[in-house]
């Protein structure tokens, strides 16, 4: 049977709580970020992390950690879609439970585009996945705003080959991000066009003007694309 990589289905379904909920094709607001067109109906659950006790232990003020959603068509064994509502300075992309916080990768409001790209090869990593490729890292717009998108292999802890494909902003320091993973042999180019078009419908919410982190990470990509 083709699974997820193991380590993360546990991290989702504990912090989930079993909870689904369906996406119709009609546009979805993803918290007060960003909204996009589903393109096809999914399966949703919304991730909630409580406040842990150990992360109080490095003397951080307590506070619950950013959510996000994950949609699924066949189900998260397959493929997943993860769309983050906006990562704050100083949170990892996917909080555990039980582990402090100094010993998960967090992302920080000043990295650039290609220091986003190796927080997801390392969160994946930290997850259980091994021979983690991102590539192909150029500019590209997150609704009206300037972005990024790059894409993924590996291997899960299972041995099973995975492709994903992410687009990505930092908007006054904080990361907004949808990832797509699925399984090489069908899942992922199953879904990749579908995607594609929910990447093209992205619409932020909110104001674009004075950020020029965003003007400069623009150009970092831009910078890289061409060497």
């Amino acid at each position: 049977m083709r699974m997820l990589p193991t380590l993360l289905l546990l991290s989702i379904l504990g912090a989930c709580g079993g909870q689904y909920s369906l996406v119709k094709t009609d546009r979805q607001v993803i918290g007060q970020a960003y909204s996009v067109e589903p393109q096809l109906e999914w399966s949703r659950q919304t991730v909630r992390f409580p406040v842990d006790p150990k992360w109080q232990e490095t003397g951080e003020t307590a506070r619950e950690l950013h959510s996000y959603e994950i949609w699924t068509v066949d189900g998260f064994r397959l493929q997943s879609l993860f769309l983050f509502e906006g990562v704050p300075d100083g949170d990892p992309l996917f909080p555990k439970t039980g582990i402090p916080k100094e010993r998960l990768p967090v992302f920080r409001g000043t990295m650039q585009a290609s220091e986003v790209s190796q927080l997801v090869v390392a969160s994946l990593s930290r997850l259980g996945n091994n021979a983690i490729e991102a590539r192909n890292l150029r500019p590209a717009g997150f609704g009206t705003l300037p972005g990024f998108r790059f894409e993924l292999a590996y291997i899960s802890p299972t041995g099973l080959k995975f492709d994903g494909m992410a687009v990505g902003t930092v908007n006054r320091g904080v990361l907004h991000l949808i990832l797509f993973t699925g399984a090489r042999s069908y899942y992922f180019p199953k879904y990749r066009d579908a995607v594609e078009r929910l990447f093209d419908s992205i619409e932020f919410i909110g104001t674009t003007a004075g950020l020029p982190g965003l003007r400069h990470a623009s150009r970092e990509v831009s910078r890289g694309a061409s060497d």
